[in-house]
């Protein structure tokens, strides 16, 4: 297994995006000083990227900022620009249809490794720059199609991968990492950037489990107890796997970097860099390390169990 802690991206870190503050176009509007708003209304902070929406009437001549006035505004998340590198949250950011999606980021130290977690995109493209110089260009297709004989390669629809890793990246100094995502007349959107160094925790062991937990529920009539309709909401993977660590001097990093990702969320890779491998996606987590043991059965080796939950 891999795990892959991601850079935080804050303001000098974000050279360049294609996405504005506020995207009038996906229908943000920034808030004014002063201005009355109905409740419900959502509006945009570009100072702290944030989205807010109104839980009470704004009065004309009310100063007071949403993120200051809690009681007023609801924290909605990020702006459509600052999506994907908000932590905790599983919103998205959006591009325009019919365009790419591309931004640039300065991670600011070296890294091997550039994820792209909950796309919506036909194509990735990856380019590193030193300076003005392009130093990397990598671009793959994210088609997919599950073809088992003629039947299905006639008639089988094509899907997309939602999850991509650029992996054992060149490690430049001072590189600039840019994404660009297209998805012909639809709007490309990614939910998570990672960038970072990888760290290799230890072999995946046979009979690793994913499960899941489903949050939409039933509205039944209170009378009869028929169904009046089912509440949509999103299913949530668990994965537990235990791993084997074959040196035993790598105990101490691992434990570490467990450690220092308690209550962040990172990318785990069951399978490593086996993307061929038909198991890949359902091991592959963008989520929270909820719970892991680490155990020396020998001297020269060692056991970590896991639990993790997909944001």
């Amino acid at each position: 297994m891999i795990v892959y802690p991601p850079i935080e991206i804050t303001d000098a870190r974000l050279i360049a995006s294609s996405v504005l503050e506020p995207d009038v176009a996906n229908g943000e509007q920034a808030w004014q000083s002063g201005q009355a708003y109905a409740a419900g209304t959502a509006v945009i902070r570009a100072s702290v990227h944030k989205r807010y929406q109104a839980l009470v009437a704004i009065a004309a001549g009310d100063t007071a900022t949403p993120e200051s006035s809690p009681l007023k505004w609801q924290d909605m998340g990020a702006t459509n620009r600052w999506a994907m590198f908000e932590r905790g949250r599983a919103n998205a950011t959006v591009g325009q249809a019919g365009e790419s999606l591309v931004f640039r980021v300065k991670p600011g130290s070296r890294i091997d490794s550039v994820a792209l977690v909950g796309m919506e995109a036909s194509y990735a493209t990856l380019r590193i720059y030193q300076g003005t110089t392009l130093q990397v260009e990598r671009t793959i297709s994210l088609t997919k199609r599950v073809v088992h004989n003629w039947f299905d390669y006639f008639f089988n629809d094509f899907t997309y991968q939602n999850d991509a890793i650029f992996s054992d990246l060149p490690m430049y100094e001072d590189a600039e990492i840019e994404v660009e995502l297209v998805y012909g007349d639809v709007p490309p959107s990614l939910k998570a950037l990672v960038v970072c160094r990888k760290v290799h925790l230890g072999k995946t062991m046979v009979e690793p489990t994913l499960s899941g937990a489903n949050y939409s529920r039933i509205v039944r009539d209170q009378e009869y107890g028929d169904v009046s309709r089912i509440v949509q909401r999103r299913f949530v993977p668990t994965t537990r796997q235990k791993l084997l660590i074959e040196d035993s001097r790598d105990a101490e990093q691992i434990r570490d970097v467990l450690i220092a990702i308690r209550s962040s969320p990172a990318l785990f890779s069951g399978l490593d860099d086996d993307t061929n491998n038909p198991w890949f996606t359902s091991f592959l987590i963008y989520g929270l390390l909820k719970d892991w043991t680490l155990s020396a059965p020998g001297l020269r080796y060692g056991g970590l169990s896991l639990e993790l939950e997909e944001l």
